[in-house]
């Protein structure tokens, strides 16, 4: 904790409520230290290299930084969007993905907000 404390120039209230306010990203970046420590482990380093250089071009867009439910995940150069996002950040999304290194392919499974699914009958 003292560290945080370092890190963020803050008290440990403060840090806890950053925290829980950011709770949706802190578990998808926990999520991906594990993801990731399991491939270098495993000796496949160049996937957990790709998706941290799409999670971090993603992160310093400002248009894609906050886009919620959005999940990243890259198995052997194939980059897999999952979620739900606006229209234009789906687009925006898509392209930084596609023009990252290491990535060979997109799959978009991204669902735009605001639209309604057809239900076949």
């Amino acid at each position: 904790m003292k560290s945080l404390r370092r890190l963020f120039g803050s008290s440990g209230p403060a840090v806890a409520w950053w925290a829980w306010e950011h709770r949706d990203e802190v578990l998808d970046w926990a999520g991906f230290g594990v993801r990731s420590t399991r491939k270098l482990l495993s000796g496949e380093g160049g996937d957990a290299a790709t998706e941290a250089r799409i999670r971090a071009a993603l992160t310093t867009d400002s248009r894609t930084r906050r886009a919620p439910g959005l999940h990243v995940e890259v198995h052997d150069g194939v980059a897999r969007l999952d979620g739900a996002v606006a229209e234009d950040v789906r687009d925006v999304v898509c392209n930084i993905a596609a023009r990252t290194a290491g990535v060979r392919r997109v799959e978009d499974r991204l669902e735009v907000l605001g639209r309604r699914r057809r239900l076949a009958f």
